[in-house]
């Protein structure tokens, strides 16, 4: 499968696609190891939200080494990276906690409740947004209105009923 990630930057980063591959063990018809490869066309970098490798492999191995099964992240970085404490670190950490916590939720039977993104395609508004933003950010310095914008704030209060 093939898809195109979407920087929230667009001003600072492009687009990047990816390739990723999914395996499964021949006896199991469960996925066991996702693979993520970013393609670049000649020339592009790697953009700073992706990290800088040539691919990201998450694997889930049912009961080996824990009883309930071990889910890893591991990389084929681009360059050398020192140990510990470096971004790409860091953020296989983050990525372990997400992919678990998605594995939680499919195995609790979390339902999703509401659906992003029906009525216009998310990379549509976000380019116009981008536009709208670029070409109106003049207006702010200009901005003539003197209401104190904490008269639009709320407090969320909750009420309880005694027995």
């Amino acid at each position: 499968m093939r898809r195109k990630l979407l920087p929230r930057r667009p001003d600072r980063d492009l687009a990047l696609l990816q390739d990723c591959l999914l395996y499964r063990e021949e006896e199991s018809l469960d996925i066991s190891l996702l693979v993520l490869k970013p393609l670049l066309s000649p020339g592009q970098t790697i953009p700073h939200y992706h990290p800088d490798v040539r691919s990201l492999a998450i694997r889930y191995r049912e009961g080996s080494p824990a009883p309930g099964g071990a889910l890893t992240v591991e990389v084929t970085p681009n360059k050398e990276v020192p140990e510990g404490g470096s971004r790409l670190y860091n953020t296989c950490v983050v990525l372990l906690h997400t992919v678990w916590k998605h594995c939680w939720g499919a195995w609790t039977g979390y339902k999703k409740r509401v659906v992003h993104d029906a009525v216009v395609d998310r990379a549509t508004y976000q380019d116009l947004y981008w536009v709208m933003r670029e070409r109106y950010k003049g207006l702010v310095l200009q901005w003539a209105e003197s209401t104190d914008p904490v008269k639009n704030v709320f407090e969320v209060r909750k009420c309880y009923k005694d027995g």
